[in-house]
């Protein structure tokens, strides 16, 4: 998803966000998310 896609989806100030690791786009996303204020739920692990 390229980043300004990522803007726009934060720009309608969701309630929050659900962040699964993978990318650095990802990373952005929960970073963008956190600065807006907006609530970021982060899963971490290997999924086993």
């Amino acid at each position: 998803m390229p980043v300004d896609a990522l803007n726009e989806e934060l720009a309608v100030m969701p309630s929050g966000v659900i962040v699964f690791p993978g990318s650095s786009i990802t990373d952005n996303l929960g970073d963008k998310a956190r600065r807006s204020g907006i609530n970021v739920w982060e899963l971490k692990g290997d999924g086993a």
